[in-house]
């Protein structure tokens, strides 16, 4: 900003020689300096460790350990009963061992230089052709969402909001056969998941061009998509730090620390266990429940479309770990038509199962990981009053994480697409 606000009020003044040398000088500053602020973030040297919790202390433990550290990204949305993963800078890689092993729990190291796996991976420009061999900016989504609703009557799109940032949240739309029922399904609501809005868009064009296959389903419901929950974040995890995960605006940490994570962000026991009210934190709750504009603009949406109780599922899908969760998450309850969850639920599982052999586990969101309060899923149940609800996380369990590569992209949403279409059929069995 120094060199911007220098440069701007040179430009107004009367330029001689000297003052035009001196103009150049800055101007060479200022594009140096605009370079500088849009570097990728480097993760050279950083590790992935993964700690085995042995038991319920060590779980309490690796919980309260998250929600302090400011040194140390913990990957998962939740802390694992199986394993937790943690990203270290390698200043730190031999402190986290040395914490770990103090706590006598086990690990082991996943990836020594993570770097090396961001690099293999082919750089995100806009303006590519739509498509699930490779990942996709912003800007390619939403024309590719455009361009549905231009070449089919059915689809429509919303613009229910912008962003902090300004950017559109963008709702699509298939109405097939005004069905009395509604579904909903969104992804990237964690900017670093690409797999998720990747599927999100698989899952519509299943819908959309592969319609008289999948006219059974289509027609049944009325159906609303956000392939993009997150969209600032989102483009800043193409743009400046691939492992980025919150959103992106500033609550004026005196840390720099930006963002919000717009997963802890729900009125709905906001601010209890699961979340952090440290700025610098991964699972920063924001100064005020919805005061992330992408979480509060939602909600508004999700009301409007259940104020006749239309509305029958609402699926939030994340990575990593391979689950399929029921609220809820801020505790140990279960929802009050918990078995109709599960029978329905397991029933999406098994398709997906079937499919490539993948393997997911099946629960309530505080037992098959750990408690997570202020969640999307927890609200559209205790709140919206959505009797199916369910967040997924997809491929894998670890081993690249959200770095999933390219050639993962179409059998991960393909499973996904047949676990989501079986368990809506059977909602309405």
């Amino acid at each position: 900003m120094f060199f911007r606000s220098l440069l701007v009020r040179s430009s107004i003044m009367k330029i001689g020689t000297k003052q035009l040398r001196n103009f150049k000088v800055l101007f060479l500053l200022a594009v140096a300096f605009t370079m500088m602020e849009a570097k990728q973030k480097s993760y050279k040297g950083y590790s992935i460790i993964r700690a085995l919790p042995r038991n319920d202390q060590d779980i309490k433990y690796l919980a309260d350990f998250r929600s302090t550290t400011t040194e140390y990204v913990f990957l998962q949305d939740g802390i694992s009963r199986e394993s937790v993963d943690i990203l270290s800078p390698p200043i730190y890689n031999i402190f986290l061992k040395a914490k770990l092993s103090w706590a006598g729990i086990p690990h082991k190291v996943l990836m020594s230089n993570v770097q090396k796996i961001i690099d293999k991976a082919p750089t995100t420009e806009p303006g590519g052709t739509m498509g699930w061999t490779s990942y996709h900016r912003l800007q390619d989504i939403f024309d590719w969402m455009d361009e549905l609703a231009a070449a089919n009557t059915f689809v429509k799109i919303e613009i229910i909001g912008q962003s902090h940032e300004g950017r559109d949240l963008k709702v699509l739309k298939i109405n097939t056969a005004n069905s009395p029922v509604k579904f909903w399904i969104d992804g990237g609501i964690h900017a670093r998941e690409w797999i998720t809005p990747a599927t999100v868009t698989y899952i519509i064009n299943e819908m959309v061009n592969n319609y008289e296959a999948n006219k059974d389903i289509v027609d049944a419901y009325q159906w609303h998509f956000l392939p993009v929950h997150n969209p600032d974040g989102y483009e800043y995890s193409h743009t400046n730090d691939r492992l980025w995960r919150k959103t992106r605006q500033n609550h004026n940490s005196p840390s720099g620390c930006i963002g919000a994570d717009p997963n802890r962000n729900w009125d709905f026991h906001w601010m209890e266990p699961g979340a952090s009210g440290n700025k610098c934190s991964e699972i920063y709750a924001g100064p005020s429940p919805f005061s992330e504009p992408c979480a509060r603009l939602v909600a508004d949406y999700i009301l409007r479309l259940n104020q006749d109780k239309s509305l029958l599922a609402f699926v939030t899908i994340h990575s990593y770990s391979q689950l399929w969760m029921t609220p809820f998450g801020y505790n140990e309850t279960y929802p009050e038509n918990y078995a109709d969850m599960e029978r329905v639920g397991r029933k999406g599982m098994d398709a997906l199962t079937a499919s490539y052999g993948t393997v997911y586990q099946f629960g309530i969101t505080s037992t098959t990981i750990y408690i997570t309060s202020g969640s999307s899923s927890d609200w559209a149940y205790g709140v919206a009053k959505v009797p199916y609800v369910y967040a997924l996380e997809l491929r894998d369990t670890g081993e690249l994480g959200f770095l999933l590569p390219e050639d993962q992209i179409i059998p991960t949403a393909k499973e996904t697409w047949f676990g989501i279409k079986a368990a809506a059929k059977e909602i309405l069995a």
